[in-house]
């Protein structure tokens, strides 16, 4: 008799058997522990971190069998994805904003870990029987890992760019103290400050003395130097301002390099197998860097193609928030959204419409926007959003024909 029958009775036509189903497991992870939900109807169980919870994990686990979760920034998730690899579990990455539309629908419009772990579970079963869900698919261990180290190495090199920024703030404000002049002439005096010659003593006897000092092998920086000595009051001194200067200088010789060697490193991602591709797109674009198209990757987490151009707009935090009480409506500027890639987006969107910058398509908008006495920024932001999507939807490089 063959597998896929069972004896029938006489007269009667064979039935088939039962097909065996992929267990659908959902799991809402916390920092304490688990929640596992084996269906959308059953209550979760809750697995602490403490003993051997792999172990608890599996005899509700079983080889093959579909995890939904949700990424919850990576780090909490990372080692519960790694549990389940061990476990030869389908896991399934489903974006928070998923699972919040479908509870709705399906559970609760209250969140709860066991009403989010259900939910889960649910999703793990429409994954299975083919329905296609937006924001739902299943995980690519190397993208993920790759995602990651790429979102921490933007965040630190946004803080390093903060800090280098305040640290010469900072020195501008105590070049000032010196004299206006060096304030005015801030590289220059910046290069004496490095050297160790940040009050007017230090300045006059290096202008003496330039041409055998190190770091001034360059005319123009010699001629510079004199230039700002001859240019100092007479009552000019600073010579208090020697211990804040080294510590300022200290702090900016720090942070430079680390700067350099993270922007290094991201480049080495972007440009790297997993992302190479949409990033070779994206550097068609006038204005295009590793650091602003690595912001835009991490966004969407590295899968622009994933999106629809309203949500990849939402997750660099280009879309307005639209608001209409009756024949008034409003577009005010959303704070949602990755900050760093909507900083980015911004200053490479007002670098579009410069002078300077080609023909493009935001420099017609820009102008037709100000004939109309509107806002220009969050409407060129969104353009240049809209086209870095379509450039990784089509998998086409930016071309611009000029209208005749």
């Amino acid at each position: 008799m063959p597998a896929s029958t069972t004896r029938a009775r006489k007269g009667h036509p064979p039935t088939p058997a039962p097909i065996p189903t992929i267990p659908c497991i959902g799991c809402d992870i916390g920092t304490t522990g688990v929640h596992i939900a084996v269906s959308s109807t059953n209550k979760p169980k809750f697995i602490a971190f403490d003993g051997d919870w792999t172990a608890a994990l599996a005899d509700l686990v079983p080889a093959g069998a579909y995890v939904a979760l949700e990424p919850t920034g990576w780090h909490y998730s990372a080692p519960i994805i790694e549990a389940f690899r061990y476990l030869k579990a389908q896991i399934l990455i489903v974006n928070n904003a998923t699972t919040g539309n479908i509870r709705k629908e399906i559970q609760s419009v209250s969140k709860t870990d066991d009403l989010d772990a259900r939910t889960l579970s649910g999703i793990a079963q429409m994954f299975a029987d083919g329905v296609p869900l937006k924001h739902v698919h299943p995980a690519d261990i190397s993208r993920i890992s790759a995602a990651r180290t790429l979102r921490m190495l933007i965040h630190a090199h946004a803080c390093l760019t903060r800090e280098r920024i305040r640290s010469i703030n900072r020195l501008r404000q105590l070049a000032f103290s010196v004299a206006p002049i060096c304030a005015q002439s801030f590289e220059t005096w910046l290069r004496c400050a490095q050297a160790g010659y940040p009050d007017a003593d230090g300045i006059l006897y290096l202008a003496t003395n330039v041409n055998t000092s190190p770091g001034f092998e360059h005319g123009n920086s010699r001629k510079s130097v004199r230039k700002l000595a001859e240019a100092l009051p007479v009552w000019a001194d600073g010579h208090d301002m020697r211990i804040p200067v080294a510590i300022e200088v200290e702090n900016l010789n720090f942070t430079q390099p680390r700067q350099e060697s993270i922007e290094n490193r991201i480049a080495e991602i972007i440009n790297g197998e997993l992302f190479g591709a949409v990033t070779t797109l994206w550097k068609t674009v006038p204005g295009a860097s590793d650091i602003r198209i690595g912001c835009i990757l991490t966004a969407c987490n590295s899968n622009p193609t994933d999106y629809t151009s309203n949500d990849f707009l939402a997750a660099i935090g280009g879309q307005p928030k639209f608001a209409q009480s009756g024949k008034r409506q409003t577009r005010d500027m959303n704070i949602a959204g990755f900050r760093p890639a909507r900083s980015v987006a911004t200053l490479w969107a007002l670098n579009l419409i410069s002078p300077s910058a080609p023909n493009n398509p935001l420099k017609a908008t820009a102008q037709r926007l100000e004939r109309q006495n509107k806002k220009i920024r969050p409407r060129i932001r969104a353009q240049l959003i809209n086209i870095l999507w379509g450039i990784a939807k089509n998998g086409t490089p930016y071309r611009f024909v000029e209208a005749k």
